[in-house]
């Protein structure tokens, strides 16, 4: 996949910046963050954290045309941004993670292991890898599966002298869990048997940083955690849904915006 260009995504998320916005009289003055616009109103976030919205006919001149201006350097970004962008193509910010064994096999290209610090294990502490990534703007939804990889089977004899062929499994169940800026977005049931998985799909619309979290509550042998195939997609009606509409183009430029 080519990688998008960047300086672009920064001018196409200009509005999370608090700007001042002005009616048409020039008389009320606010400062708030761009937040979209839908049916010719738009959406702004004050300082408070309070959400208010304001017909786009009641701004001044100047701020309709940062909106205009602001949906072409959108669409501009979005353009030259791929549709979705694999996890494992984008370098970590850091990671806790154990280095897979020599004798496990490899993974499908965009796979990757991700087992709990073994170190911990036997200690009486839960051991967990925590893989952290700043997010680059512009993707609405991850997708991809929390698997246990391919562990080998093994015999064992019962109490009548039997041989008796065991599914391979981890030691103790693990637990994948999807976070996006410290919240909880996504968890896992207990996963234990080799190649058992189970997909997700999230919103990470708005996230700075995801974090994929795979927890051990007991012994980490053979704790082979797997994200299989973790993409972040563009979700292209969520894209529409932010788009300006009814905004007249204009040439006129702001005095008091960027």
């Amino acid at each position: 996949m080519r990688n998008w260009d960047r300086e672009a995504d920064d001018r196409a998320t200009e509005h999370l910046r608090w700007n001042t916005w002005t009616d048409t009289t020039d008389n009320h003055k606010m400062e708030a963050k761009f937040n979209g616009v839908a049916s010719a109103v738009v959406k702004l976030t004050k300082r408070d954290g309070s959400e208010i919205t304001i017909p786009i006919e009641n701004l001044a001149d100047a701020d309709r045309t940062w909106i205009t201006n602001w949906a072409k350097i959108k669409d501009a970004a979005l353009r030259a941004m791929p549709p979705a962008v694999y996890l494992a193509d984008l370098k970590p910010k850091s990671s806790t993670a154990s280095a897979p064994k020599a004798d496990w096999p490899p993974l499908a290209a965009r796979s990757f292991y991700a087992p709990p610090d073994e170190s911990v294990a036997g200690q009486g502490k839960p051991c967990y890898s925590l893989l952290v990534h700043d997010l680059p703007q512009g993707y609405q939804l991850l997708t991809g599966e929390a698997a246990i990889g391919d562990i080998p089977d093994k015999t064992v004899r019962d109490k009548h002298r039997h041989d008796k062929k065991v599914r391979g499994a981890t030691a103790s169940p693990l637990v994948f869990q999807i976070l996006g800026d410290g919240h909880l977005l996504w968890s896992s049931k207990p996963l234990h048997n080799k190649n058992e998985s189970e997909s997700f799909l999230v919103d990470i619309t708005r996230i700075g940083e995801l974090q994929l979290r795979v927890d051990c509550s007991g012994d980490a042998g053979n704790a082979r955690a797997v994200w299989k195939d973790v993409v972040l997609r563009r979700n292209v009606a969520t894209i529409l849904a932010s788009t300006p509409t009814g905004v007249a183009p204009s040439e006129k430029k702001s005095h008091h915006k960027h």
